[in-house]
């Protein structure tokens, strides 16, 4: 039996708030979201960085039936 590790996902939060800005993001594309949003959005007291997600979450939103 070959069982395969889903790849981690992660979120991008906006600080100090920590308020979800994106969620279930590659960690490139995570990446690229905080580059933009930091350097074109952002002010001197939000900026965006990254966290990955808890496992549950990760598997709740590939198997919604066990959650």
């Amino acid at each position: 039996m070959n069982v395969k590790l889903a790849s981690p996902l992660y979120q991008v939060l906006l600080l100090p708030q920590r308020e979800v800005a994106a969620r279930h993001q590659t960690l490139a594309e995570a990446s690229a979201w905080v580059r933009t949003y930091n350097e074109a959005l952002a002010s001197p007291q939000v900026r965006a960085v990254i966290a990955e997600e808890l496992l549950e979450e990760h598997a709740a939103l590939h198997h919604p039936q066990a959650a």
